[in-house]
């Protein structure tokens, strides 16, 4: 009868008589690969755009991979199997922002076509003062469609916050919106022009890869110090 030596077994046997235990091969990376091509809404392919994938952490859990786009707007990341989120750059120093997020549960061993198409962002921007006209920080500008009187979701923009000198800028996509003011600082909140309704406040619009500048901020009181 033939016997079987188990793997322990046979290490001990190799080991006495002073041959060597042969590597236990290393099990295959379980890594899937996204790719694709990033566009503008003419259709132009978009250079230097950051395509991010990944599960951001601290933990051993956590992925996280980023590439740029070449000339053609291709880019290709090859990362670890999983549930991730895949998103693009997008700053107030973009030229481009996304239309879209990505969350899914990618399959190892499998590859991924994702294109998206970006849109130029838009700007507006502008000074906050209270009644006496002092120039006031810490009061968030907050964007709402015009026409449905959602709140934008996140991605969609940069909510505007004003800054040393009451100034604020926020980075939004072309489109028609209702700004909502929320004083950080008292809690009190209204729409633009001081309005305690949004449908009285006037309509800001701006343009695809335009700045709307000089849209000011006027608290309906004088602040307090």
């Amino acid at each position: 009868m033939k016997r079987i030596i188990g793997a322990s077994a046979l290490a001990l046997v190799l080991a006495v008589s002073g041959a060597s235990v042969p590597a236990m091969a290393a099990e295959p990376a379980k890594t899937v690969t996204l790719k694709g091509h990033i566009y503008d809404l003419d259709g132009d392919p978009i250079k230097g755009v950051t395509v991010a994938a990944g599960s951001p952490g601290d933990t051993s859990a956590s992925f996280y991979e980023e590439v740029t786009t070449d000339k053609n707007g291709r880019y290709e990341i090859h990362i670890r199997a999983g549930k991730m989120g895949m998103f693009f750059e997008n700053s107030w120093f973009t030229k481009y922002m996304p239309v879209s997020k990505s969350t899914f549960t990618a399959k190892a061993g499998k590859s991924y076509r994702i294109n998206r198409t970006l849109v130029e962002q838009s700007q507006i921007s502008g000074t906050v003062r209270d009644l006496a006209g002092t120039p006031q920080d810490s009061v968030d500008i907050i964007a709402y469609d015009a026409e449905t009187g959602k709140k934008l979701p996140g991605g969609a923009t940069n909510n505007g916050q004003s800054l040393e000198g009451g100034r604020y800028h926020m980075a939004i996509g072309p489109g028609e919106y209702k700004l909502r003011i929320l004083d950080l600082e008292t809690r009190k909140a209204f729409w633009l022009g001081g309005f305690a309704s949004r449908a009285e406040s006037p309509t800001i619009t701006t343009e695809r890869g335009e700045k709307t500048t000089g849209v000011n901020v006027t608290l309906p009181y004088v602040a307090t110090d």
